[in-house]
């Protein structure tokens, strides 16, 4: 499906966002893992990072209100800026240095998705929704075709953490590039409701009106229950990748092999998938990364790793975007919430943080997290069928 220009604008300032942060981020977790010697370092990152993220939103919400959505989107691109010369000029690569950039970073992060959504509801409607998403995640597959590979060789010709320095300043760098092109959007203003009791009147409005439309339930409840699989399953590619093939070099060619499987399964989707398909589409898709899942459990080595690793970059696709696809479809055919759409996306990210943290919690008590590796991957594919029977239960709600 063909997407117009003002789209094409929000999808290049989309591909530099994560174009910064696949440059220094492909092997964030195992910088961490080499610097601290410790597993659990990662994990508490990720969390701390994701626990910023919802509160952060509370005020990039205020922002959106009081200037602009551009405004706060402008914010988050200066926060990446920011945590990436911070991670580029420290000194130490100790736990406790690495915290603020990861609190910053989660603040970055809340700027730019408080106005990601009203962008995205902006310049797009349902039935070109899923085409415009699967092309941004196509922009983000074709930089991860390339980066991980480069950045891999890059790493791997020093001895120490240099190389990840080097990197952190790029990121840096594209960051500062991603500003400026933001400047070519046209602003996006939304009605004002910064001031006093009025700003919060809104978060309660939106809660009373989400309580009152009964498809919310259903989007709410996959969004809490697909957080997941980003937690266990990002925290173990690095774990188990790194300690399976031994390099950031070869973690960089296997990610390539699975990004090029990627590319074609996001083709795929934005191609055939319609709203009505989701649930059925997801399903699948969570049966496939059981398999690969069980893969692994009976043996792992190189080979069954670059195996479950495309399995499970073809079903990325396919278990990440109909949630989001379907959150927006309720927001944008109800006039209340889609008026509400900042602080509907704040409440949305603390309902998904809630289902990340949780999931978290575990691996922080594991004396030995590979250990466990197996039966968490296994236990999360299979609650990805709560979603997808959301999902499917809203498309029987909306043909009856």
């Amino acid at each position: 499906m063909k997407l117009n220009k003002v789209f094409a604008k929000f999808l290049a300032v989309d591909v530099l966002y994560n174009g910064a942060g696949i440059l220094s981020g492909a092997f964030f977790n195992v910088f961490l893992l080499r610097a601290t010697g410790d597993a659990a370092a990662m994990m508490k990152f990720n969390i701390l990072q994701h626990i910023a993220l919802p509160f952060v939103m509370i005020a990039a919400v205020w922002v959106s209100r009081r200037l602009s959505v551009s405004a706060a989107q402008k914010m988050g691109f200066v926060a990446q800026i920011i945590a990436y010369s911070t991670l580029a000029l420290g000194t130490s690569a100790s736990e406790r240095a690495v915290i603020p950039a990861a609190i910053v970073l989660g603040a970055g992060s809340a700027c730019y998705y408080i106005s990601y959504s009203p962008m995205l509801l902006r310049y797009s409607t349902d039935s070109s929704r899923d085409a415009g998403l699967a092309a941004l995640h196509i922009g983000g597959v074709l930089l991860t075709l390339v980066m991980p590979v480069m950045t891999g060789l890059f790493i791997n010709s020093f001895q120490d953490l240099t190389g990840y320095r080097v990197l952190f300043a790029g990121s840096a760098v594209v960051a500062a590039a991603c500003l400026c092109v933001s400047f070519t959007l046209a602003p996006l203003k939304m009605a004002d409701g910064g001031r006093g009791t009025r700003f919060l009147a809104r978060f309660k409005e939106a809660l009373r009106l989400m309580r009152l439309n009964p498809l919310t339930k259903y989007t709410m409840l996959a969004t809490a229950s697909y957080a997941p699989r980003h937690a266990v399953f990002t925290f173990f590619a690095s774990l188990l990748g790194y300690h399976t093939l031994g390099s950031e070099r070869t973690m960089g060619f296997v990610a390539l092999a699975a990004s090029l499987v990627g590319l074609g399964a996001s083709v795929i989707y934005g191609r055939f998938v319609k709203p009505q398909s989701r649930g059925n589409v997801m399903l699948i898709a969570a049966g496939v990364l059981g398999g690969c899942v069980g893969l692994i459990m009976t043996r792992l080595n190189i080979w069954t790793w670059v195996i479950y690793s495309i399995g499970v970059e073809a079903t990325v696709m396919f278990l990440d975007t109909p949630p989001l696809s379907a959150h927006l479809a309720v927001v944008s055919n109800d006039p209340g919430l889609d008026a509400l759409t900042p602080e509907v996306t704040a409440i949305r990210e603390f309902i998904y943080t809630a289902g990340y943290v949780l999931s978290s919690l575990p691996i922080l008590f594991m004396s030995d997290p590979a250990r466990y590796a197996g039966a968490m991957l296994l236990a999360v594919a299979a609650a990805l069928t709560i979603p997808a029977f959301c999902l499917k239960a809203m498309s029987r709600r909306l043909e009856a």
